[in-house]
């Protein structure tokens, strides 16, 4: 780790931008602002490096940081694995309180630095961090199809990380962190890292960890756990296909849930059905209704023949009745707390 004066952040991490165009494979680094360990509140930007490789090597890759700017504390040097995955304990004692934010940025550029700053100084907690994951290497050169984690390029992802250990400025450090993280809106890239979701996510966050292979791991739990049994976690929801239930009827399966609803149920009843019984598991939701599938996150459920709607069940479900309508067309859609987010058209690609 290397520590240079909070007045020196611009410059630091510019360097730190600049440096990471060119690591070779066996160094990674990670840049940002923290506070000192001593618990002064004084601020710090910093480099934290690793280079796994002959020691020769190591000290020719890691010359150039060494030799940038007046370092407040320079403590890059040797030492074993273990204590490489470990150096970081302290910073995390047992007891403390965490509230965390995170997504892949789309660039590092000046405007970012800048704002990174601005925010890092209201920190109201002596422990709390920005940090810059630099992606790249083995890592990037990976097919996105091959693996679940479809992060492949290279760049950076942003851990807005506030800690703290008195509860009494809980509602402070938290609203830091969610302040932080809108103000960093239009720098954010689409990716997410699934270790860094909190459960207080809305919508389906998983749905950005993985990418272009959300879809494929949805088709594929239902092999090995229909039931979502194994959710707590950053749950993969199971594909919810629809099934007919008795004559003039239509099954509504939300996981352990199931409804058998008139087929030609009314738009406001509909509405009350799933109000009164789906609204405490928040999640896909399939409905077939008279040709029309409806799911959340963009993806539908089932042949969709006829006309489609998509659409997102959100946490405060029971108050939202009043959403308006997506489409005359499309009753499953009437009068549901949901934001219908697109109408598809029928099967030759008109749009109503």
């Amino acid at each position: 780790l290397i520590a240079y004066p909070f007045e020196q952040a611009r410059d630091v991490l510019r360097f730190f931008r600049d440096t990471t165009q060119s690591l070779p494979d066996e160094m990674m680094a990670v840049g940002g602002l923290i506070h000192a360990a001593d618990g002064s509140g004084t601020k710090l930007a910093v480099m934290a490096v690793a280079h796994i490789g002959q020691r020769e090597e190591a000290e020719a890759a890691i010359q150039p940081i060494q030799s940038f700017g007046m370092p407040a504390l320079n403590a890059i040097g040797p030492i074993s694995y273990c204590q490489l995955n470990t150096m970081l304990d302290g910073a995390y004692p047992r007891g403390a309180l965490n509230y965390w934010k995170s997504s892949f940025l789309e660039g590092l550029g000046d405007d970012v630095i800048e704002r990174l700053i601005d925010s890092f100084a209201k920190c109201p907690t002596p422990m709390g961090q920005l940090l810059l994951e630099h992606f790249h290497g083995a890592v990037s050169r990976v097919p996105i199809g091959d693996t679940a984690f479809p992060h492949r390029v290279e760049g950076y992802n942003l851990v807005i990380l506030s800690e703290w250990m008195d509860p009494a400025i809980s509602d402070r450090c938290i609203e830091w962190a969610r302040e932080t993280y809108a103000a960093m809106g239009r720098f954010l890239g689409s990716g997410r890292y699934s270790n860094y979701m909190g459960d207080d996510e809305a919508g389906d966050p998983a749905a950005a960890a993985y990418g272009p292979n959300y879809r494929r791991l949805q088709d594929i739990k239902p092999r090995y756990d229909p039931e979502d049994f194994f959710h707590m976690n950053q749950n993969i929801q199971p594909s919810c296909t629809p099934s007919a239930g008795r004559s003039g009827e239509v099954a509504l399966r939300k996981f352990d849930l199931q409804l058998l609803l008139p087929a030609r149920l009314g738009a406001e009843h509909l509405g009350q059905e799933i109000d009164e019984h789906a609204h405490a598991r928040r999640g896909v939701l399939a409905v077939r209704i008279e040709g029309v599938d409806a799911v959340a996150g963009g993806r539908i459920v089932g042949e969709h023949r006829h006309q489609a709607a998509f659409v997102e069940i959100v946490d405060d479900f029971p108050q939202r009745l009043e959403r308006e309508a997506v489409a005359s067309e499309a009753p499953v859609a009437q009068g549901l707390a949901a934001v219908a987010v697109h109408v598809a058209g029928d099967a030759e690609g008109d749009r109503p």
